[in-house]
């Protein structure tokens, strides 16, 4: 799982198509809040999404993926866009 705490949003059920090479993909769902009336008493929703993984680099004695691209592949979150790009940190 991906958890981004400040978003009200995370990503599960992700099948991995590839892992290993210099990219990774996957199907899965994003679990987001609709914030509606606001974030503290939102509904949390499942929006279908295509994961990369991608721009391999060394962190410490092994290596990791430092790109995380979510593609949503029907209806969006409110206040997301159609692909959203992520940095991920060692």
């Amino acid at each position: 799982m991906y958890y981004c705490a400040d978003r009200n949003f995370r990503l599960t059920q992700l099948v991995w198509s590839s892992w290993g090479g210099s990219s990774a993909a996957a199907r899965g769902h994003s679990i987001a809040n609709d914030c509606k009336p606001s974030c503290i008493i939102g509904t949390f929703r499942s929006f279908p999404v295509k994961v990369k993984a991608s721009a391999v680099k060394s962190c410490g004695k092994h290596k990791e993926y430092s790109k995380l691209t979510i593609t949503y592949t029907r209806a969006l979150p409110p206040g997301f866009h159609r692909t959203e790009v992520n940095r991920l940190r060692c």
